[in-house]
Parts: C-alpha cells; structure tokens; sequence
C-alpha cells in the first residue's frame, strides 16, 4: 500500500444540538430589535425547515436568541469550528450580522458575517475564522444578530441552516473544514445517569429511633456519596435534605434501610412518602410490614418509577417516614436516584 500525505478523511461529526438544525416548528425571542424569527419552511439548505430572522425596524439591529437550544460538548476535548450556510431575497441593501458563541453562559467570541447585493438567492457558507477550545460538558450557544441596512422596505429577512459545529482534530489542521453533515447529537448519552448518597450518621449500633406515629422527614447527610455517573446537565439529585426535581424529568427513586421494631407491638409497620409541598403535598405514598418480630432486623426497599415537574423543580421532594403500631428503629439509609427521561 502507499502511504498518503492526509491524515484524516474530510468528514467530522457535526455535534451541535439537533435542535439547531431548525427543522422542528420554533420560534426564538427578540431580546433586542423588532420583529420575528422563526423555523420557516420557505427557504430551505437542508431539511424540512430553516432559521427565518425577519428585521421590520431597518434603522436599528435585531438579535435573536433560544432558551432551547443546549449543545453540550460530549467530546473530552476538541478545537472546533462553527459553521452554517445563509440566503438572502433581496438585491436591495448589503447585510451584515454576528453570531455570538458562549460557553457556559460566558460570551467567548463574536463573528462578523456580511451578505452584500451580489449574493442574493443562493445559499453561501460562512466558517468561523478561529477553533474554539471546548471540554466534556462544556454547554455551547449562541444568539444571531441582523444588522440595521436603513432601507426604505417595511422588513428584510434572511434565512440560516445548515448549522455545524465540528471537531479539527479529525482534519488535517485547523485550517481544514469539514463537509456538512446532520447533526449527531452527542456521540454518548450525557442526559441520563445516576446517583448514589448514604448516611453517615445512624448505624445499628447507633440508630434513628421512629416514635409510633410520629411522622417525620427522613435524615440523610449523604457525606457517602457517588456522582461520577450522574447527567452532566444535574448539579445533584439530592442535595442532603430534598430530592432535587426538573420540570418534565423521569427518574426512579430506590430508598433502602435496615429497621428493627422495639417492642412488640401487633403489626409494627413503616410507611413512606416524598412531600413535593404546594398544593400537591405527598405523594408516591407506601407501606412495609415488619413481620419478622421485635428486634429483629428487616431489610426496606421502595424503587420506583417517578416524574417531576414544576412542583417538585421548586420545591425539591421531602422524603417522609412514618412509624405505626411500633417505634421502630432505622439506620444504613441510602438513595439511588437514576434519571430515566430528560424533559423536553
């Protein structure tokens, strides 16, 4: 075989967010500006629909911007170039625009874009003119400003697609720009995960004694905890005194102890809950019976299936506990918390 002078074939995965491919029905809001955009079937680069920015106050800029959009760099580190194609109707006016990229919420860069008369309805291709050094989890977005032309028509518009973010590294150099290609996504799961958090505090030989009938919100200090395998989108799942929630998440919730009734109370039994407050309260409401006689201990174990929304987001869920017939005594809490869903 002979060797070639490339190093790499000219393709890297595009993997910017989905959602920036724009072919699902959207809309962004106009934090400055007046006017509109839209994911608009009119024009399109690739795909079912396209970014419209419509501008019907020429003498001033508009810039759009979308909460949804959410690329989370799943690559453990890479020097990446922005890209997208633009289309402008209009022969009338040069335009002229920026993409702002942020990273973690921080503005890291503004590139320029221009459209003059002369590139009117056909698609052209603009590349970030640096790499951008980004990290596993790093969270990427991005606003698009259309620049005031002080024309005389009651709007101008131009449309954005085929947007991409790719890694260098696969190329030879920076310099080298990938072809197109959809979206991937992120190349590895990053939304879902799990967590693991043990008490510290209450053992056997030193447990948490339950007074029959006395309803109380269940300790757990989780200074033994494990978070390497949680979504990198959840600072926690349980921050010592609530199970933290996000509008719209699926999760499963297992809850396990060691208990021993103390006396010999008829049908010593514990019940379990999660109180989300507000109007809702508790909920996902259980009961164990400890069958086997005083002092003897009994393994608890609830998982179950669960979803959180505003509520809970607000307000975290309380894991209540509730001793009847008997006081019971609890030690060697633990909480796994996996999510299962993450909320569109």
């Amino acid at each position: 075989m002979i060797q070639t002078t490339r190093k790499a074939v000219n393709y890297s995965d595009n993997i910017i967010d989905p959602y920036l491919a724009f072919n699902n029905a959207g809309s962004w809001t106009v934090p400055s500006g007046t006017g509109s955009a839209i994911h608009s079937e009119d024009f399109v680069f690739e795909g079912e629909r396209a970014l419209k920015i419509q501008n019907t106050d020429l003498a001033n800029p508009i810039t759009v911007s979308n909460s949804i959009q959410d690329t989370i760099i799943s690559l453990k580190a890479g020097r990446c170039l922005l890209s997208f194609y633009m289309y402008r109707l209009s022969a009338t006016d040069d335009y002229t625009g920026n993409v702002k990229i942020f990273v973690n919420g921080i503005l890291i860069d503004t590139q320029a874009w221009a459209l003059p008369t002369t590139e009117n309805q056909e698609w052209h291709r603009f590349v970030s003119d640096i790499p951008y050094v980004l990290f596993l989890g790093d969270v990427v977005t991005f606003t698009f400003t259309f620049d005031a032309t002080n024309g005389v028509g009651a709007s101008e518009t131009v449309f954005i697609d085929g947007m991409m973010l790719h890694d260098t590294n696969r190329l030879d150099g920076d310099g080298a720009v990938a072809s197109y290609n959809k979206p991937q996504g992120n190349l590895f799961n990053i939304y879902t995960g799990w967590g693991n958090y043990a008490d510290t505090l209450y053992t056997e030989g030193a447990p948490l004694t339950l007074v029959d009938g006395v309803e109380i919100s269940l300790p757990n200090d989780a200074l033994n905890s494990y978070e390497l395998q949680k979504p990198l989108d959840v600072n926690t799942f349980y921050d010592g005194t609530v199970i933290t929630g996000r509008d719209g998440d699926g999760v499963n919730i297992t809850i396990e102890l060691h208990c021993k009734p103390l006396g010999v109370g008829a049908d010593p039994r514990l019940k379990t809950s999660i109180d989300i407050g507000g109007a809702v309260g508790k909920i996902y409401e259980s009961e164990f019976s400890l069958s086997k006689g005083s002092g003897v201990e009994h393994y608890f174990l609830k998982s179950f299936d669960a979803y959180t929304l505003g509520t809970w987001e607000a307000n975290g869920g309380t894991v209540k506990i509730l001793s009847t017939n008997e006081d019971i005594a609890v030690y060697d809490i633990r909480y796994i918390i996996t999510r299962t869903h993450k909320a569109r």
